[in-house]
């Protein structure tokens, strides 16, 4: 009854429950066939304890009144044709998708046993994702992993042959621990911790030493954004033992080496360095691609993140300029605009260390000119560094400190991080 009232197209509902689920933090979505089901009123049972909060919260009305039966047989509001704005290409696009990820959904969980095309198939999707991830809104994404990780325990269900249990493990850790990472993107590290878990305990149960190697990295890095730099270099630690070389071995020494980095520990951050300089020499493994990589410039993103953890604002600035330089060299349409944005925000905390005020607000105009839609939690984070700097005795008095102190404040208060597009690390 109340959809039927409903201004907004089912689509637009849909988008608009998934927008509320990111809004309160809930692991959480919906797609026009799921609202289907629920109208028709056929569950056996209620849905998962997380989409039934969501929807009491978004409908304003407990779950089991809103999957019952009306209270009356309203008239339906005849809705007037939708007309189409000029710029709904993206739109129609993302309509077009969903539903052919709805089919998809359907063909793979639709067989009584699980098949190796199925399960090629959902492991191309992660694969996909993990290469989509620099571009893509992480909430878009976030609906997609879920699909996928559902799926995958459906034909685990499925399954009692070792192989394919082997298989759809992997796209599950896979799966968990990409979540893991948009939970950084969005501000919970506590949920990217968490999702990263169950990714290395997938991993663990197969023997995969990548996709446990990879949750471990994601669980470094949720341990560096809260503020547990032992713990993390810990996790950093457990990929290390499970693989040395290429772009993963890289990544895990470079949040390694931020971890001791915040502990203070400068000869063994610079060593650790040096070592995911070294990790490049040997063979990666064959998918570790987009967010699964590693590639240079994330490593002197990573590297000047240490300086500045180490207060030395001069190799902060050095190693964050060349992360700026080698994101802007890539295509535009590939660009990881997280990277470029982080970097450009740790150049700004790199100048204030090393007392140049004019040159820090050069380095932030920008990302004053930013649209919301790229303020980022870990481009937030990285502003907040800059703050207790500039009340450093030093700058007491200085006007440039005070601007730049007042530009940074207002940046901070006009972001919102809930909803925010991708970027790590």
């Amino acid at each position: 009854m109340i959809v039927d009232n409903d201004t907004r197209s089912q689509d637009e509902i849909v988008k608009a429950w998934i927008d509320h689920a990111a809004w309160l933090r809930e692991d959480a979505t919906l797609t026009v066939r799921q609202l289907a089901r629920w109208l028709r009123g056929d569950l056996r049972e209620l849905p998962y304890a997380a989409a039934c909060r969501v929807a009491e919260s978004f409908w304003g009305r407990p779950i089991a009144e809103l999957l019952g039966p009306p209270p009356g047989a309203p008239v339906p509001t005849v809705a007037a044709p939708i007309e189409l704005p000029a710029d709904a290409g993206s739109d129609i696009r993302t309509l077009l998708m969903n539903a052919a990820h709805e089919s998809s959904d359907h063909a793979t969980t639709a067989g009584i046993y699980a098949d190796e095309e199925s399960i090629e198939g959902l492991r191309d999707r992660v694969i996909a994702a993990a290469k989509q991830y620099a571009t893509t809104p992480p909430l878009e994404l976030h609906g997609n992993l879920v699909r996928i990780r559902n799926m995958t325990y459906q034909l685990l269900d499925r399954t009692s042959q070792p192989a394919q249990e082997t298989d759809l493990y992997q796209v599950a850790s896979l799966a968990c621990s990409l979540l893991g990472s948009i939970g950084l993107d969005l501000g919970v590290p506590e949920a990217a911790a968490e999702q990263a878990r169950s990714g290395a305990t997938y991993g663990r149960l197969i023997g995969h030493p990548m996709a446990q190697a990879y949750a471990y990295a994601i669980q470094c890095t949720a341990a560096i954004w809260t503020g547990q730099p032992a713990r993390g270099a810990v996790h950093a630690k457990r990929g290390l033992d499970l693989i040395s070389r290429g772009p993963l071995a890289a990544r895990l020494h470079a949040v390694h080496a931020r971890c001791l980095g915040m502990q203070g520990f400068t000869d063994e951050a610079d060593d650790e360095l040096q070592r995911a300089l070294d990790a490049y020499a040997g063979p990666g493994d064959e998918i570790a691609v987009g967010e699964f990589g590693f590639d240079p410039a994330r490593l002197a993103f990573s590297a000047g993140s240490t300086y500045i953890a180490l207060k030395n604002g001069t190799k902060a600035a050095v190693h964050a300029r060349r992360a700026i330089e080698l994101y802007e060299e890539a295509p535009a349409e590939s660009r990881w605009y997280g990277g470029v944005n982080g970097a450009r925000a740790d150049l700004v905390t790199a100048h204030v260390l090393a007392q140049e005020l004019e040159e820090a607000q050069v380095a932030l105009q920008p990302i004053l000119e930013l649209e919301e839609g790229l303020r980022t939690f870990p481009v937030v984070q990285r502003l907040l560094q800059v703050r207790p700097e500039l009340a450093a005795r030093h700058f007491h008095g200085s006007p440039d400190a005070r601007s730049l102190a007042g530009a940074i404040e207002y940046f901070i208060a006009g972001s919102q991080p809930h909803a925010l597009p991708a970027t790590t690390d």
